[in-house]
């Protein structure tokens, strides 16, 4: 008897053991995370205190790489981004978009014979953004002023599990109407600050740039210009000149700013420039090294960053006389490196062999 008893349970044992192996287990749904993105813009340059900050937002997908399913998960995924806000300041955070090395990759890529170009039709097109409102509540700006960075973050998740998440940042600014008046100036307190700073102090120095960064009026910007001279000493104003709310302002500013002849330029500043300017002209970005745009949906941006680059170039040219000075040979010194090489005869898209040898021959009396 006993003997039955324990093949009767072997037998229980082998069923329960094949049962569980028939037992399936759900898939990870595969998702290939470069099908999805996500992109921010404010509705104003800058808001009033107290007013709650008023954005849009879109998540974008790759339709070839993703599913229709998901596709719709990510568009809804949209609404309930987390919304985190930072003021702007020095040593802390500066709130301020990464070197625009796509411009410079464009600078030093070599010319092709004519009728060729370096576009190539991608069949990997993310779609046309869906704009959402969202809104940072006055609320969460209390006390706040100034220029500020706006991070919102996009989660996909299956269930509990999170599958990726990708980020949106927005720069704007909480500064008050009266202050943007045209002709307001710096309180006289900032004044004696900027006084101080132009006597050697490098303490007040970064005291008065987070001052300034706090109040990105039109007049603090004037006066980050004004003190900004490419130099380590007044790095932190070139901050204030980058963050401000004001972008065309402080290009014009600049414009005029580059033609003094005691400013001894860089490649860099010019390229940063230029960055200023595609982020005023066309806002959207994928936040990623280099702040990589949408090629997508502005197919002339390249070119016309580039032909930026040359009108400030020029300008540095022309406003130039002494071709012994550290300002003309810095000038040479950019043209030629964007110039021709061993290995690219041609010149670059930037500047052209014959247009460099111009350059340097005006500066070495030749």
């Amino acid at each position: 008897m006993r003997w039955r008893q324990v093949l009767l349970l072997l037998i229980i044992a082998v069923g329960l053991s094949g049962n569980a192996q028939t037992v399936e287990v759900p898939e990870e749904p595969q998702v290939n995370l470069l099908a999805f993105k996500v992109v921010m813009r404010s509705t104003k340059s800058f808001f009033a205190p107290g007013e709650p900050v008023k954005l849009e937002i879109a998540c974008v997908s790759i339709p070839q790489i993703a599913s229709p399913e998901w596709q719709n998960r990510w568009s809804n995924a949209c609404s309930t981004a987390s919304l985190h806000v930072e003021e702007g300041r020095l040593g802390e955070y500066l709130g301020f978009v990464d070197e625009p090395t796509w411009i410079w990759n464009r600078l030093y890529r070599c010319l092709l014979p004519p009728g060729q170009s370096y576009r190539e039709a991608s069949h990997l097109r993310y779609t046309e953004p869906v704009w959402q409102k969202i809104t940072v509540p006055a609320g969460a700006l209390a006390e706040m002023r100034g220029t500020v960075l706006v991070d919102a973050r996009v989660a996909l998740s299956n269930g509990r599990k999170l599958l990726y998440d990708e980020n949106a940042q927005v720069v704007t600014g909480i500064v008050s109407d009266t202050d943007n008046d045209a002709e307001s100036g710096p309180s006289s307190e900032i004044q004696q600050g900027a006084a101080l700073v132009q006597s050697g102090n490098l303490i007040k120095r970064e005291q008065l740039a987070n001052e300034l960064l706090r109040s990105p009026t039109k007049g603090a910007l004037r006066l980050a210009v004004r003190l900004f001279d490419n130099t380590e000493r007044t790095a932190p104003f070139w901050s204030v000149i980058e963050s401000s709310p004001h972008q065309q302002l402080a290009l014009d500013l600049m414009a005029t700013r580059l033609k003094d002849p005691n400013l001894v330029p860089d490649f860099k500043l010019l390229l940063n420039l230029a960055g200023m300017k595609a982020r005023l002209d066309n806002p959207l970005e994928f936040v990623a090294a280099g702040g990589q745009p949408y090629p997508q949906y502005y197919p002339d941006l390249e070119d016309n960053s580039v032909a930026y680059f040359r009108s400030l170039l020029n300008s540095l040219v022309d406003s130039t006389d002494d071709p012994q000075s550290a300002r003309a040979i810095s000038i040479a010194g950019i043209a030629e490196s964007v110039s021709n090489t061993g290995s690219c005869p041609l010149g670059t898209d930037g500047v052209s062999a014959s247009e460099a040898g111009a350059i340097k021959a005006k500066f070495s009396g030749k």
